[in-house]
């Protein structure tokens, strides 16, 4: 039981309605604009992170990792922006824009935590503080359909794992470490995308993920 008990109770109750904030944010700009565009906005969020963590830890980056970081940021700009995205400035673009801070900040309060909590205990308190943030989006018609429901569980799933990984993940590494590795996101995202859905992978798109990967490598 001392395994999982909350210890930085603030900055638990402070990831989860951050956590919370940056699902609103993504999914009201995905409505707004274009995937790819409210995509390429809040994948900056390493980036913003790994600044952020100067300030907060003052975690500085070697050259060797802001150059890899830079290389793999432009890999994703690449794959998400297609070689013909432009950035409006709009509503939407603020959204978007907004998650990734927000997402950048419960990055550096994960990784301030990890020092006193267990990753499952941070999920835990994600889910807590996230569900007032997301319970009136709620309220709408639900969907009837079996389709939607086993979509639905399916992400639910996904999403369990990739937040308890990020969480371990901010135990050992450097907020600029886990933020080069955090690009490979979108770059995987995309090649799902083109194997499942079927979607083109265009010449530019296939440049970024070679850009992103060798960034990451390096």
């Amino acid at each position: 039981p001392g395994l999982y008990a909350p210890r930085n109770r603030r900055l638990l109750w402070t990831r989860g309605v951050s956590g919370g904030i940056v699902v609103i944010l993504y999914f009201l700009a995905l409505q707004r604009i274009p995937a790819g565009e409210a995509g390429l906005l809040y994948n900056l969020f390493p980036v913003v992170a790994t600044a952020m963590s100067v300030r907060a830890f003052g975690e500085r980056p070697t050259i060797h990792l802001a150059l890899a970081l830079l290389a793999a940021t432009f890999g994703v700009v690449l794959v998400l922006g297609d070689g013909t995205l432009r950035i409006g400035l709009g509503a939407g673009e603020a959204l978007a824009a907004g998650a990734a801070v927000f997402a950048a900040f419960s990055s550096v309060t994960i990784r301030a935590m990890r020092a006193t909590d267990n990753a499952a205990t941070i999920f835990f308190y994600f889910c807590l503080g996230g569900l007032p943030v997301a319970l009136p989006f709620a309220l709408g018609p639900w969907p009837a359909g079996a389709g939607p429901w086993a979509l639905a569980v399916l992400m639910a799933l996904a999403a369990y794992v990739a937040q308890v990984a990020l969480a371990e993940a901010y135990g050992a590494l450097a907020i600029s470490e886990a933020s080069i590795w955090l690009q490979l996101t979108p770059l995987a995202q995309y090649l799902l995308a083109a194997l499942l859905l079927g979607e083109r992978v265009s010449a530019a798109g296939a440049l970024g993920i070679a850009i992103g990967i060798a960034g990451v490598a390096w």
